[in-house]
């Protein structure tokens, strides 16, 4: 149990791992900026394809290095990559992004790129908003036949995921992080290797957290999220990560769509997992009081978190047997409450 109260789920994914939580190295020297680049573009999330809207307004506020402070709200073609670039010396260019469309709902993300990177374009499903149709222009070109995509998928470059898994196995943190950031996005109709990069977003989360670079891990874990709104391994540690930023209400919700999730967890795990949704849930409740200043603020949080111990305790005693997991877990509560 790392001091900070973030659990991997060795149970339900025991390839993967997590380090307990070490001491931060020191801060590097000041260097000289380099250009950062990530690019976006928005696709339907019923079809896959393109968003039927024609234009879509993008919003976006780059939140680390926060000393930027940079932001903008742009009318683009959502026919086109968008492109944020920004000269920075820290690790990461980190922004938060607002993608709208009139016939789509809103969407909310984040993204990341490291120093002097070049990353995308990120591909992020917008819903379709009940009841509204929109149609786009007919494009210049024939569309591809439908054999073409199969064929892109046969030559998909899995170096990057090759690397990736092997370091990820070895708990070699950097080089699974390098590697899986290299993968090319899926191309339409490689619905394995869709499935694939959906996971090695999950991976690529947990192994930027093991390296302390939890803005990274937020938006590798958003991306997952977005990808596959549907799968419950992506919320259980995005959920953690926001709470550690800081983020206590956003991460208790999160963690919450693991339980609106819950059929996407096989029935022998799905006990475990929920009660292991409840102890991160309590932690992170116990982040905010030890965060909190006002007596007033103090007073709400701690019984706040008290409550969620002791939903999570009386969770976890139900369970016959106990797994490790969930003792350690139970350790952990006790001693915070």
């Amino acid at each position: 149990m790392s001091r900070n109260g973030l659990l991997c789920l060795a149970l339900i994914a025991p390839s993967w791992g997590c380090s307990g939580g070490s001491e931060a190295p020191p801060s590097d020297p000041p260097r000289d900026p380099l250009e950062s680049e990530l690019s976006l573009e928005a696709v339907d999330a019923s079809t896959g394809e393109g968003i039927a809207d024609a234009q879509m307004t993008v919003r976006y506020l780059v939140r680390s290095p926060i000393t930027l402070d940079e932001s903008a709200v742009d009318e683009v073609s959502s026919g086109q990559p968008y492109r944020i670039a920004h000269a920075i010396s820290e690790d990461s260019l980190v922004v938060e992004v607002r993608l709208e469309a009139p016939s789509y709902m809103r969407l909310d993300t984040v993204v990341a790129v490291a120093r002097g990177g070049s990353e995308g374009p990120f591909r992020f499903a917008m819903a379709p908003r009940e009841g509204r149709v929109a149609s786009r222009p007919a494009p210049a070109q024939p569309q591809p036949s439908r054999a073409q995509p199969e064929a892109s998928a046969a030559t998909i470059d899995r170096s990057g995921l090759t690397a990736g898994d092997q370091a990820f196995s070895a708990g070699d943190w950097r080089g699974a992080s390098d590697g899986y950031a290299r993968m090319p996005l899926p191309p339409a109709g490689a619905d394995d290797y869709a499935r694939e990069y959906f996971l090695t977003r999950v991976r690529l989360g947990i192994a930027r957290i093991n390296l302390g670079e939890w803005d990274g891990a937020r938006a590798a874990l958003q991306d997952a999220v977005n990808r596959d709104p549907t799968e419950y391994s992506g919320y259980f540690y995005l959920g953690q990560v926001q709470c550690t930023l800081g983020q206590f209400s956003t991460g208790r919700q999160t963690l919450s769509q693991v339980e609106r999730h819950y059929q996407s967890i096989s029935e022998a795990q799905r006990p475990v997992v929920l009660a292991l949704v409840e102890y991160q849930r309590a932690v992170c409740s116990h982040s905010e009081f030890q965060a909190a200043r006002s007596p007033a603020d103090q007073a709400r949080t701690r019984q706040q978190a008290l409550a969620d111990f002791e939903d999570f305790v009386s969770r976890a005693e139900s369970l016959n047997p106990i797994p490790q997991p969930v003792q350690a877990a139970m350790a952990d509560a006790r001693r915070r409450m």
